[in-house]
């Protein structure tokens, strides 16, 4: 591992021992980039003295050193190791050749370039520079909001996109392995990964605050590490998996290794959550399904379906068991109860519904709302059932007898979706209002209302240790928040239109059903630790050092703990 400090001293690790492997002194100013090639044999550097330098990783012998115009920002190897680019403070982008020196003067393309200078790119700092492992694009990011995109050929960039999005100044990029990802690091503490060829596409992820300095890619390409000002380390969202058809509802399977959609073909598909490929493919409705459910011990899947009924399915060979028709228009949700022997349903133009799965029967029909119910839930331990209604209320039922039991009232429009959390204690509603509210589930009491969406709330759920919701809207829209504050964790954009969202059974996916005609896995980090966790860690590491240096002459004179 190779390391550049304020000591104007460059220096490679062992990183299984810890040792110092080399010391490459640069000069006596700060040394603010440095780079291994990819096979491994030179190392570069750049700093504050206006200085790049390049050494033989094996034995710190210095290759070349070369004096370039102001100080070193950022600095990158090509993929084949054969060229080496600088950025430096005053926006100018350079090529060097790796094994000389030899310096390369860069016609730009006039597209990227407000100054029309050989080899400059923008008034300000290149802040950093990166590959695609193929070397046929280049990406940069300077403090100028913006990310630029190049084509390469030869020596010569030619710009091919910029990226814009980020509310202050990019700090730091990076390509996927496959190349078809970009991910921009900035000062107003987002992340955001983009799509190569379509800059409209984007993921963001709010990980530090206030500052974004630092990100990479793991070699498989499925995390993303950063490091900002708040000394904070967060892990990554990423997203992945297709689905050929508008996509209208999904859900996990209890062992979160299958994933059920329904969508406009008809059908309900089985999939792999890990593979994305398809398992099974449920054919029997004779309209679209909009309304999927796994059972609680996985054996069993229902659909609902504008067809005016809904079906109950084996999950391991796809054979139909239970057809449930008489509904009143369009099978809009569906729910099995945690012992599997009811199924709630609700339809466009009736009262939501009990089934009996063994034979089929109605057991009884729960009335009290005065608009259509959208959405039914069970509780985890069964006894109650949650409604969604387009009255602008939802309902607490006895699942057993029938009767009501509390109205939430407290959205101005149609609730779209609502969710049991694990716990049971809670209940989270979200609304054509914008608005996601959270209550108790036992008095009916409004806990928080979690504001920031732009369009109606079309799907909510919550993470299997109650401590984060994930809702998604209308427009495409998918925010995930923190229950114990209310505080947004993150924004992913990822779908033109959205049908449905949910937490894995572990908690570390997020899968959502979008109206573009894709599903996608988010692959998410540890939820059960938040900021206040963290800063309580820092906390406790500092009161620890103080106690550790009371006593020593040493401690008085340090400025900064570890």
């Amino acid at each position: 591992m190779a390391t550049g400090g304020i000591d104007g001293i460059a220096r490679v690790w062992d990183t299984e021992t810890g040792d110092t492997v080399l010391t490459l002194p640069c000069d006596k100013r700060r040394v603010s980039c440095v780079a291994f090639s990819q096979d491994g044999t030179r190392v570069a550097a750049g700093g504050e003295d206006t200085t790049v330098r390049v050494w033989e990783a094996e034995t710190g012998r210095e290759n070349w050193t070369e004096r370039y115009g102001a100080s070193i920002s950022s600095l990158a190897f090509f993929p084949d190791g054969k060229r080496l680019a600088t950025g430096n403070v005053q926006g100018q982008l350079s090529f060097w050749e790796a094994a000389t020196g030899r310096h390369v003067l860069l016609p730009v393309d006039a597209a990227g370039a407000e100054t029309g200078q050989v080899g400059i790119i923008g008034r300000r700092e290149i802040r950093c520079i990166a590959f695609r492992p193929d070397g046929n694009r280049m990406a940069t990011v300077s403090q100028e909001n913006a990310a630029r995109v190049w084509g390469m050929r030869d020596w010569t960039p030619r710009h091919i996109l910029t990226l814009r999005g980020h509310s202050d100044s990019e700090s730091c990029v990076a390509f996927s392995p496959d190349g078809r990802r970009v991910a921009t690091g900035s000062h107003d503490g987002t992340v955001k990964i983009w799509d190569a060829e379509n800059p409209q596409d984007s993921l963001t992820v709010t990980p530090h605050r206030p500052r974004v300095v630092a990100l990479a890619r793991s070699p498989d390409g499925k995390r993303v590490i950063t490091g900002g000002w708040d000394g904070q380390i967060p892990p990554d969202i990423l997203a992945a998996g297709v689905h050929t058809v508008e996509l209208l509802c999904l859900a996990f399977s209890p062992s979160g290794e299958r994933v059920i959609t329904g969508g406009s073909d008809n059908s309900a598909r089985i999939w792999d959550a890990r593979t994305a490929e398809e398992v099974l493919a449920l054919r029997g409705h004779s309209d679209v399904v909009g309304a999927v459910a796994f059972s609680a011990n996985g054996n069993h899947v229902a659909t609902g379906s504008r067809d005016n009924t809904a079906k109950i399915w084996d999950a391991q060979n796809g054979q139909e068991i239970l057809n449930l028709a008489g509904h009143g228009g369009e099978v809009r949700s569906v729910a099995f109860s945690p012992d599997g022997r009811r199924l709630a349903t609700a339809a466009e133009f009736s009262e939501p519904s009990l089934w009996d799965t063994e034979t089929g029967q109605e057991i009884t029909r729960l009335t009290g709302h005065k608009g259509r119910v959208s959405c039914v839930r069970f509780s985890p331990d069964g006894t109650r059932l949650a409604t969604a209604s387009r009255d602008h209320t939802a309902k607490i039922w006895d699942a057993v007898t029938g009767r009501e039991f509390l109205t939430l009232k407290g959205h101005s429009l149609a609730i779209e979706s609502l969710a049991f959390s694990p716990d049971g204690r809670r209940v989270v509603t979200g609304s054509e209002d914008k608005m996601v509210k959270v209550w108790d589930a036992e008095g009916g009491r409004q806990v928080f209302t979690l504001t920031g969406h732009s369009s109606g709330v079309r799907s909510v759920g919550f993470s299997p240790d109650c401590r984060r919701v994930v809702t998604g809207t209308y427009e495409g829209t998918v925010k995930i928040w923190y229950t114990e504050t209310g505080r947004e964790i993150l924004t992913l954009n990822g779908h033109a239109g959205l049908s449905s969202v949910a937490f894995s059974p572990d908690g570390k996916q997020v899968l959502t059903a979008g109206l573009d005609g894709t599903a996608k896995i988010w692959y998410a980090f540890d939820w059960s630790v938040t900021p206040e966790d963290l800063e309580r860690e820092q906390r406790e590491r500092y009161k620890r050092w103080l106690e550790r240096n009371r006593e020593t002459p040493e401690a008085k004179k340090a400025s900064t703990p570890e």
